[in-house]
């Protein structure tokens, strides 16, 4: 069974202007896959306050000054396909290992 702490201790977010300009693929390929999953849902989690089923998601994003979980929110986080913040939460999924991916929804 894989398991995986969540312990950030940089900035307040991964991903500050994820609304307002797309990573490169230099910038998603730096990250490891823990912070690609991170910055994927912190995205989410900005968009639309999703209220995570996993608990070191949850507690991760319930420790941020910035969220405001919505237990109504969608895990897609209300995002506009084609809008900067979508094409982030899309390139950083393609480079995760899904495992990672399904984090969210446990």
């Amino acid at each position: 069974m894989r398991t995986a702490d969540i312990h950030w201790v940089r900035d307040e977010m991964v991903v500050p202007d994820a609304f307002d300009r797309i990573y490169s693929d230099e910038e998603i390929a730096a990250m490891n896959d823990g912070e690609r999953c991170v910055a994927r849902n912190e995205i989410i989690a900005r968009s639309n306050g999703y209220s995570f089923k996993n608990g070191g998601l949850r507690d991760y994003f319930r420790a941020r000054s910035w969220y405001h979980e919505n237990p109504g929110a969608d895990g897609g986080g209300g995002l506009s396909a084609g809008s900067i913040a979508y094409q982030n939460v899309e390139r950083l999924r393609a480079r995760t290992d899904p495992w990672w991916l399904d984090l969210a929804t446990y």
